[in-house]
């Protein structure tokens, strides 16, 4: 084949290699926001790995594109999207953290406080079962919807939970004063049970903040540097096709 005129073989090595690369940064970036949506969805550490490794992907792609890719202009606009791509990879870092808070405290702040809430509760039950069933079927019905809630992010189920949760309070209030004999005993269980809306509360900010800054932060930054990276690679092929023309005629 005949390079066209002022354009060597190397040349169109290069502006090759360049399409090709560009392309698959296109598709490691494609692959990350994939997985990234399925991690907010499951919180399966799995798939946050894949969003790590695709992303470093991109990066390699890109940086090796910025290497061969030619005029001054494209390569400013590969070193954008390499910023862009880096900061897309942070924000969803921050993500994952949020997450990670999130599950922690899902682990040890409501689950574990829940099951110790749940046998002190069943010991005050045998010393005054008239005072404490009413107390334990509002938390259990306050359980029901946090776990709901832990699964589905439904804030009429954190109201729900809350207001049974409020009215657990106000019969242990009611029974501090009716069994004097139990008050020491009820008010370390109110504590507990503090603990327990308090955990609530702290799990409640970790997966608002995570997904707000999926929505807010990580989609947007990712639809302008997918219409980056798909531009950059259309006028890459253009070049390309100009070029083959010229070397036609």
């Amino acid at each position: 084949m005949v390079a066209p005129i002022g354009r060597s073989p190397d040349d169109l090595d290069k502006l090759t290699t360049s399409i090709n690369k560009l392309g698959s940064a296109y598709q490691h970036y494609i692959a990350a926001r994939t997985a990234i949506r399925d991690y907010v969805i499951s919180v399966n550490e799995k798939n946050y790995v894949q969003v790590e490794q695709h992303i470093a992907l991109a990066i390699e792609e890109l940086g090796q594109a910025k290497l061969v890719i030619e005029g001054n202009e494209a390569q400013e606009t590969v070193l954008r999207l390499l910023n862009a791509v880096s900061d897309w990879g942070a924000i969803a870092s921050q993500v994952h953290a949020a997450f990670a808070s999130y599950q922690e405290t899902v682990q040890t702040k409501i689950l574990a406080n829940f099951t110790a809430l749940a046998e002190a509760g069943n010991a005050l039950v045998r010393l005054n079962a008239l005072l404490m069933t009413g107390v334990l079927l509002d938390l259990q019905a306050a359980h029901a919807a946090v776990t709901s809630y832990l699964s589905n992010g439904q804030d009429t189920l954190l109201a729900t939970a809350y207001s049974s949760m409020n009215a657990a309070k106000t019969r242990i209030n009611q029974a501090e004063r009716d069994d004097k004999d139990l008050r020491d005993a009820l008010h370390a269980f109110s504590i507990s049970l503090d603990t327990y809306i308090d955990g609530l509360r702290k799990a409640v900010v970790y997966r608002e903040k995570a997904h707000r800054l999926f929505n807010e932060d990580l989609a947007p930054l990712g639809a302008k540097t997918q219409a980056h990276i798909e531009d950059l690679h259309r006028q890459t092929i253009e070049q390309q096709r100009n070029n083959s023309r010229g070397s036609s005629s």
